[in-house]
């Protein structure tokens, strides 16, 4: 058990670390821009063009080009485009200087692919972690305040809380996206606020248990006041399933966050975010299956690394599991006697 515990938290530990990494790198392009989408749309992986730079400032993208007299002749899917040499910035010598390379394809309007997975990848990250602080503090303040509360109260929180819970989450994220106009902290502060019911209940569960234990006892004896015992003892030893929780929620609100900008109602274009990358590749899966299929592979790798992290933790970090372990290892097997042991035992 510690050596899968060890294993799923590295596995979802390198994982992050590669999706964190990707997201901070620079990109090779302008994620947004659009470079002459007649010849670059659509463009498969590891495609290398020509980049042409005239003098209007409009650039031009071959798939090879050759010299004729006085002219440059652009080839481009068996099409030919004629630009004066006069014209031309980056020739030297008869050769162009420029070239473009999608790595992981282009999109409809010619834009890298790989620019828009990894600044994709900065928006989802940073959604579903804001969300998630959120969540987290929602939860923790709601939980905390109902474990403390008179018997009334707490039943009016927990039925509140019950309630919001009856509800598919989905349907209630796009129901109340779908009544506002969406921006990127309005998805944050949405998922932030319809996620925090399961680690309310769970930081109540475990603040009442704590209830019980020697110190708690103890400082109620001396005199402390509840909300002295809950900040000082209670609070920071419920911190650790809601961190576990935290964790394997992250996962669940950057997959939402993605069903949202599939709909329309997220992070809005131009602004790349995973979603709507999978949206704008959906109508050309046929013959551009890598528009949608990277930014699918990314939330997918994420969210694995997430839920593996979150498995890896709470195995981790439960004192049962930890105890149970030690016991484990302390304990020496005890002989297994069948019954004609016990009959040559008790001959003289």
């Amino acid at each position: 058990m510690a050596d899968r515990s060890r294993i799923l938290s590295m596995a979802g530990g390198a994982l992050l670390l590669l999706v964190g990494t990707l997201a901070l790198l620079p990109t090779p392009y302008d994620p947004a821009e659009q470079v002459d989408p007649r010849v670059g749309r659509y463009r498969p992986p590891g495609t290398r063009l020509v980049e042409i730079h005239p003098a209007d400032g409009f650039v031009r993208l071959a798939d090879s080009v050759e010299v004729r007299g006085d002219v440059l002749v652009l080839h481009w899917r068996h099409n030919e485009d004629e630009i004066p040499v006069a014209q031309i910035t980056n020739l030297e010598d008869g050769r162009v200087l420029d070239h473009r390379f999608y790595l992981l394809g282009s999109d409809k309007f010619g834009r890298d692919v790989l620019s828009r997975v990894l600044v994709g990848a900065r928006i989802s990250l940073l959604i579903g972690l804001l969300a998630v602080l959120i969540a987290a503090t929602l939860g923790l303040a709601i939980g905390s305040a109902a474990a403390i509360a008179p018997p009334w109260a707490d039943m009016v929180l927990m039925r509140g809380v019950d309630a919001l819970m009856s509800f598919p989450q989905l349907f209630l994220i796009i129901a109340l996206a779908a009544l506002f106009r969406p921006s990127t902290s309005f998805v944050i502060v949405l998922l932030g606020c319809t996620s925090w019911m399961g680690i309310s209940r769970l930081a109540r569960a475990e603040i009442l248990s704590l209830g019980q234990r020697e110190f708690v006892l103890a400082s109620r004896a001396v005199g402390q006041r509840p909300l002295g015992i809950l900040l000082r003892h209670q609070l920071p030893n419920a911190l650790t399933p809601v961190v576990v929780s935290a964790a394997l929620l992250v996962g669940n609100l950057i997959l939402a966050e993605a069903a949202l900008s599939f709909f329309g109602l997220g992070v809005q274009p131009p602004t790349p975010s995973w979603g709507n990358m999978i949206t704008e590749g959906r109508e050309a899966m046929t013959d551009a299956w890598w528009v949608a299929f990277f930014p699918g592979l990314a939330i997918a790798l994420t969210v694995i690394a997430f839920n593996l992290l979150g498995d890896g933790l709470r195995d981790v970090l439960d004192p049962r599991k930890r105890t149970v372990r030690a016991a484990g290892a302390d304990e020496t097997p005890a002989a297994v006697l069948d019954a004609d042991d016990l009959a040559r035992l008790r001959r003289p």
